[in-house]
């Protein structure tokens, strides 16, 4: 993904007062959150209700009415062991061994998000840290100067 934002830019947010929602947190929202102290902005790229897989570096985004896969690039990292309760029922959990280039299928559970940084070979995000809560999230970005 090309990055949104860039040295020096200026962002308009919105704070989270503990009102969002499913339905006010969209596909491709750039969203701020704390991690371990430090704030960190990444994109929504899937949804609760969402199935995710990633297949040979590139990952599968699902769900009854949308389909959308992202290239991540060659140094992906490996799915953190944090993703394995959300596997989906049909895979073998015995002989599951994910890597760095495929994992899942997993879903995303209600008031949960997926989200990637921009600059994917280079990112913490929810490959590493897990799903995104609804109530973590403490402002999303409107406008980009």
């Amino acid at each position: 993904m090309k990055p949104a934002i860039k040295r020096g830019s200026i962002v308009l947010t919105i704070k989270n007062k503990g009102n969002y929602t499913e339905s006010n947190i969209q596909r491709d929202q750039i969203v701020l959150f704390r991690q371990n102290l430090q704030q960190l902005i990444k994109r929504v790229v899937a949804l609760p209700g969402d199935t995710l897989q990633l297949v040979k570096g590139q990952l599968h985004i699902r769900n009854s009415d949308f389909q959308k896969i992202i290239k991540l690039y060659s140094n992906t990292k490996i799915v953190g062991p944090w993703h394995l309760e959300y596997l989906l029922d049909e895979v073998n959990r015995i002989k599951y061994k994910p890597s760095n280039q495929n994992w899942g299928p997993i879903y995303i559970p209600q008031r949960n998000y997926f989200v990637l940084g921009d600059n994917t070979s280079n990112s913490r995000d929810s490959r590493s840290i897990g799903y995104l809560r609804e109530e973590e999230i403490s402002q999303k970005i409107l406008i980009i100067f």
